[in-house]
């Protein structure tokens, strides 16, 4: 809830199209010790077109940032102070993402962790289907 994130040290945002697997919380909070974010790979149910071609390199915020596709998506943890420095979340349809965006032009420290530590569900009535249609 908003006020439990108002006293947390960190925040993840879980949307209604996102799975944890057990360990992701854990995982993303021992990863990185001086990150603003953590990040992690998902796997992508619902789509198999998209999950045969989920990018696997290495991390890149420069290709996050011109959209390209980085295997990084919308669920991961963020310090709440970074939350507070950049005015708070965005809104709108691509949130997560201008978040990121926003904080890597504000100079946050990104960690990427190389591993799928959560689920993205791909359906008819989520917001990724309405903004990237395949």
């Amino acid at each position: 809830s908003a006020a439990a994130a108002h006293h947390a040290r960190v925040v993840s945002i879980l949307a209604d199209d996102d799975l944890y697997d057990p360990d992701h919380l854990e995982t993303l909070y021992g990863a990185c010790e001086n990150a603003d974010i953590v990040l992690s790979w998902c796997r992508i149910e619902g789509s198999p077109e998209r999950a045969a071609s989920q990018f696997r390199g290495e991390f890149s915020a420069y290709d996050l940032k011109r959209r390209q596709d980085t295997g990084m998506r919308g669920t991961f943890m963020f310090r709440r102070s970074l939350w507070e420095k950049l005015g708070g979340w965005p809104g709108g349809p691509i949130d997560d993402w201008q978040f990121l965006v926003n904080a890597f032009d504000g100079g946050a420290r990104l960690c990427p962790v190389y591993r799928e530590t959560w689920t993205y569900r791909w359906h008819g009535g989520n917001l990724s289907l309405a903004s990237h249609p395949t």
